[in-house]
């Protein structure tokens, strides 16, 4: 079961958010409305800030990790 916690969006990209079971992210990201989309797996919150923290804000981030 996954949770879903938000959208961002950056250079075209629109990106959802998800909370995993696991304690990991999981994010969806596509610049053509979802007609496709990439996604990847992160295991840790660790491991998705680390990554997410180099392209956003920390204020853009808040409402992900609450």
């Amino acid at each position: 079961m996954s949770t879903f916690k938000g959208n961002l969006e950056k250079n075209g990209y629109e990106i959802r958010v998800w909370l995993i079971e696991n304690g990991g992210y999981q994010m969806e990201y596509s610049n053509d409305g979802f007609k496709s989309k990439e996604v990847k797996v992160y295991g840790s919150r660790y491991a998705f800030l680390k990554d997410m923290e180099l392209r956003f804000a920390p204020e853009e981030l808040k409402d992900l990790l609450s």
